[in-house]
């Protein structure tokens, strides 16, 4: 079955249920007309502990976590539908945070029909693949945990052990039509909670390109 967006197999059942904003970001089509972009704040960008800085470093090179951190940082997030040669529905999440130095935090979201579950590509050459557990708790929040991870080189997967890959929480809360709360915290089995931000998304709906 050919589906218009990474997120219909979980969704499709369930479209009346979903907040306005949450059927523009998880249910956008591929032949959308429309580009879906969040603008917004983070009311607090943090990390820890301190000696993880340079991985933190070494995590932005390739457009994932990064070593910056601070109160009222401006953010967007744009959504960019697309199908892979295989008319794989992908999106593609482009996070930005505007410190003094643009980070950002990028992955493109696909559905994996022998794992039943949505994944989401990222790090050099698509090379991480993080397995979610992605359930909607009416009326208008949506919880996305981290269930696995793989080193995917190819159509070759390789299952990695939980110590060796963060596990992600990540809750977002609809706020009226146009709004969404997202609170994102990332952690490790030995370490606890090691990085994490929260803040306000407004929708906007803009014309293609």
């Amino acid at each position: 079955m050919k589906f218009s967006s990474p997120f219909d197999p979980l969704f499709q059942d369930i479209v009346e249920d979903l907040p306005t904003a949450f059927k523009h970001q998880f249910l956008h089509a591929v032949d959308d007309q429309t580009d879906v972009v969040f603008e917004g704040q983070m009311d607090e960008v943090w990390h820890r502990p301190k000696w993880l800085w340079p991985f933190f470093w070494l995590s932005a090179q390739f457009d994932i976590l990064f070593p910056e951190t601070g109160s009222n940082v401006p953010a967007t997030m744009k959504l960019v539908s697309s199908r892979d040669k295989n008319q794989q529905a992908l999106q593609r999440w482009e996070r930005t945070f505007h410190f003094k130095k643009l980070r950002y935090f990028n992955a493109t979201m696909a559905y994996d029909n022998a794992q039943k579950s949505v994944v989401e590509w990222m790090g050099p050459g698509n090379s991480t693949e993080i397995v979610w557990d992605i359930e909607f708790h009416p009326t208008e929040k949506i919880e996305i945990i981290t269930k696995g991870c793989n080193l995917k080189i190819g159509k070759l997967r390789a299952p990695l052990l939980k110590w060796f890959y963060p596990q992600v929480k990540a809750t977002e809360t609809a706020i009226g039509e146009d709004m969404i709360h997202i609170d994102l915290e990332v952690s490790h089995p030995l370490l606890g909670n090691i990085f994490g931000y929260h803040g306000n998304f407004k929708l906007q709906i803009i014309p293609k390109g």
